[in-house]
């Protein structure tokens, strides 16, 4: 990974906690909806599964996103030099990428619960957000 200065690092994190809060709050919802459903096939249950990791995943982007920031802090309590800011800092990125992409998932898997056009249609919109957010992280 690249060095990044902790000020930098820090305010990342304070977007991504935030951004991850909402988003694992709309796919908690959105799961919560999904569960409510009375439809019982593979489609669902793979939506269900997509929509509770992206759910988890952003949960888990917020709790290191703090960690990270709390690290860096500069008047941080000695107790903080225990975590490593390259582990939250890892741990922040992948829950966030794995959240996003599964929520493109399930959001793509969730038109085929009625019919074949929708499903073409939520599938299609939802590849094309997930590579774009893909072709933002890793621009050549």
């Amino acid at each position: 990974m690249a060095e990044l200065s902790p000020v930098y690092l820090s305010d990342l994190a304070s977007m991504l906690a935030s951004v991850g809060a909402f988003l694992g709050g709309f796919a908690a919802t959105y799961l919560a909806t999904l569960i409510t459903l009375s439809e019982k096939s593979r489609i669902m249950t793979a939506t269900i599964c997509c929509a509770a990791v992206s759910a988890v995943s952003f949960i888990v982007c917020v709790v290191a996103s703090i960690t990270l920031v709390a690290t860096l802090h500069p008047q941080s309590p000695a107790m903080m030099g225990a975590f490593s800011p390259v582990t939250a800092r890892a741990t922040m990125g992948l829950a966030f990428f794995v959240g996003a992409m599964t929520l493109f998932g399930s959001l793509g898997l969730s038109g085929w619960t009625r019919s074949r056009t929708l499903g073409l249609i939520t599938s299609g919109v939802s590849l094309a957000g997930a590579l774009l957010t893909i072709a933002s992280i890793y621009r050549s």
